[in-house]
């Protein structure tokens, strides 16, 4: 006899990237608490904050390697163990919860889990879970959303651009696509798409909408500043060249000399954002046309087929190119970044030192200098 479900509703947000999620995985993270109290389940068993741990499970590591590499699975054989251990863990911390709803969230499953065998396998495992499970997916423009991948993609480790959408059979620019293998293997009516665009989100907030399709109530939650922010024009121009010289990786492991430059850039006052011109922006949008218009009529019943708002693309003026003197003014901003970050760990470490004394009864020396 199969296992009978363990909760009401499994609420899995799937992406897309760039849309807020890792905000989102943050609100969960840091409200597991407060959303248990209410009856939400925020489980730690496939991840403590983005639940990639699910990309795993379904792709066996295909398109995913980083992601297990990163998660301590090294070898096929671990990736099969956890294959194996994850519905059971993911089971288990449910039922001990007791709670009717269950928020899973990970972006990587629209962008790199793409076959209809592996989300069969994710669908068998979770309706094995829940009497009912709901897919939201958020949907940007995508003009807007290969603006934002490619300072995600040059953050990620990169040294090249991001490649233009070439045609509209793309799998991760191409929607209806994406879609398709998601309704075969849930069902259309589990598939729950919303367009991210302010006058679209409940509140204009990401935070306010998805909280809403869950029936989640969403005051007194901690709720983080935005995250994962995007670079400007010359900072991302910057690391490009940076990368040339410091990759982030280096024999196939994480280059310690790379440290943590990006959060480094990220302090920066935001300058003129990267953009492209108007003519690329504007092919990008007429190529997925066709496939949005059967997005918009399957999934949110829009006979017109316009799944987002119109926007016409200007040129405004020359796209700034990275001077000698922009580079020097970075390369001054990441020397003092660092110089604040030792001068706080040298403050730390008598703090830390006098703690340890206290705790083992010692007293500090008469005058706290050296004897």
């Amino acid at each position: 006899m199969p296992d009978q479900p363990v909760t009401q509703t499994i609420y899995l947000h799937i992406g897309t990237q760039k849309t807020g999620t890792t905000t989102l995985q943050q609100v969960g993270k840091r409200n597991r608490e407060v959303l248990a109290s209410r009856g939400v389940l925020y489980p730690a068993a496939p991840g403590d904050i983005n639940h990639t741990g699910l990309a795993i499970y379904a792709s066996g590591g295909q398109r995913c390697l980083d992601l297990a590499n990163e998660a301590g699975l090294l070898n096929q054989a671990d990736i099969a163990a956890y294959q194996a251990a994850l519905p059971g863990r993911l089971r288990a911390e449910i039922a001990a919860s007791g709670a009717q709803k269950v928020w899973l969230s990970n972006e990587h499953l629209s962008s790199r889990v793409r076959d209809l065998p592996q989300l069969a396998q994710l669908a068998a495992m979770l309706r094995g879970l829940a009497h009912e499970v709901k897919i939201i997916i958020y949907l940007r423009h995508q003009p807007e959303y290969y603006l934002s991948t490619y300072s995600m993609v040059i953050k990620a480790g990169s040294d090249k651009a991001t490649r233009v959408p070439a045609s509209e059979r793309e799998y991760y620019y191409n929607y209806d696509k994406m879609l398709n293998v998601w309704a075969a293997a849930f069902g259309d009516e589990s598939i729950v798409v919303r367009v991210f665009e302010r006058a679209s989100l409940k509140g204009g907030d990401v935070v306010d909408d998805i909280f809403a399709l869950m029936g989640i109530d969403r005051a007194g939650l901690a709720i983080p500043d935005s995250l994962n922010p995007s670079l400007d024009a010359r900072s991302l121009q910057f690391l490009q060249s940076f990368r040339k010289h410091v990759p982030r990786y280096r024999d196939g492991a994480l280059n310690p000399e790379h440290g943590d430059v990006v959060k480094a850039l990220e302090a920066l006052p935001p300058g003129p954002k990267y953009r492209v011109p108007a003519a690329v922006m504007q092919r990008i949008a007429e190529m997925f046309a066709p496939s949005n218009a059967r997005v918009a009529r399957r999934y949110l019943q829009r006979e017109d087929g316009k799944l987002f708002a119109d926007v016409v693309y200007r040129d405004d003026g020359d796209i700034a190119e990275l001077s000698v003197d922009d580079a020097v003014d970075i390369a001054a901003h990441l020397w003092r970044w660092k110089h604040r970050q030792i001068a706080d760990l040298r403050q730390a470490r008598p703090r830390a030192g006098r703690r340890a004394d206290d705790a083992h009864g010692h007293e500090a020396p008469a005058g706290g200098g050296d004897s």
